[in-house]
This record gives structure tokens, C-alpha cells and sequence, in this order.
């Protein structure tokens, strides 16, 4: 069982001595680790959006292309493991140049790569009557689903 979903877990069992706070806990953990390939496709693209709109596009398309660089190298055998780190470490460095420099000059940079997970309050402040969310996290052993309206 993976730690996320252990954690999970755990946060099931304990919920009878604070339910809300540990199912807040782990509805939080379930976010944070549920970047698929396709949600992280959506956030360049809205990174890639947002930077276009500053002027700042060229960041944009050279943190796309050393990323597709990057999984060019991993996947390529045909390197000898000198040669192989060498290329990582440069690619490495280049992708920390051009994160800083996007930190630097879009200050909403990280709230579009990484933000911060929602709680169960802010997600019902969010919903209209009528209206839910159901997420879900599977883990290697365990389903879990959280049911969320306005008001419960």
C-alpha cells in the first residue's frame, strides 16, 4: 500500500475522534497527489496562456521543450550512464534557470503549477444548492470517495 494511501487509511480509521479535520486532512492529501498526465497538459497550457498574456511566452515554450527533452533522454538506453548523467545534470540546471525565471517574472506561476489543495469549506463555499463534487483517490488496496455539497 502506497504512503498516500496508508495515510488515507489511517485518516479513515481515526475519523470518529475528528471527523471533519481528518477527512479535511485527507480530501487535502488526495488532491495534492492526483496530477494526472492530462491535468498537468491543462496546467501548461494555462501556464503557457497566462505567460502569452504578459508577454512572457518564450519561458512558457522553453519549460515545454526541456521537459519533452528531458523524457527523450530517461527513455533513451542507447547512452552509456556517463554521458547519460551529464545530459540529466545540464537539462536539470537549465529547467532551474527557467523555473527561478518564472517565479521571477510571473508571480502567478506556482499558484498555476502547484496550488494549494482545497479544503472541504472551501469547496462548499463554492457549490450552489443542488450542486456536488465527488473525488476520488484509488489506491493500491482501497477506493476512497468523497460526496461533497454546500452543505454537507
Amino acid at each position: 500500500m502506497g504512503l498516500v494511501s496508508c495515510a488515507i487509511l489511517f485518516a479513515a480509521q481515526v475519523a470518529a475522534q475528528d471527523p471533519r479535520a481528518t477527512t479535511d486532512t485527507a480530501f487535502r492529501m488526495a488532491q495534492t497527489v492526483q496530477t494526472t498526465a492530462a491535468g498537468q497538459a491543462l496546467q501548461q497550457i494555462a501556464l503557457r496562456l497566462a505567460l502569452k498574456a504578459d508577454g512572457l511566452e518564450d519561458l512558457s515554450l522553453e519549460r515545454r521543450d526541456l521537459t519533452e527533452r528531458l523524457a527523450l533522454l530517461r527513455a533513451d538506453e542507447t547512452l552509456d550512464a556517463a554521458t547519460r548523467r551529464a545530459r540529466l545534470q545540464e537539462l536539470d540546471t537549465a529547467l532551474i534557470v527557467n523555473t527561478r525565471a518564472l517565479e521571477r517574472n510571473f508571480g502567478g506561476y506556482r499558484d498555476i503549477i502547484a496550488p494549494e489543495p482545497l479544503s472541504l469549506d472551501d469547496v462548499q463555499a463554492l457549490l450552489r444548492p443542488g450542486e456536488a463534487l465527488i473525488q476520488m483517490h484509488q489506491g493500491a488496496k482501497v477506493l476512497t470517495l468523497w460526496l461533497i455539497t454546500n452543505d454537507h
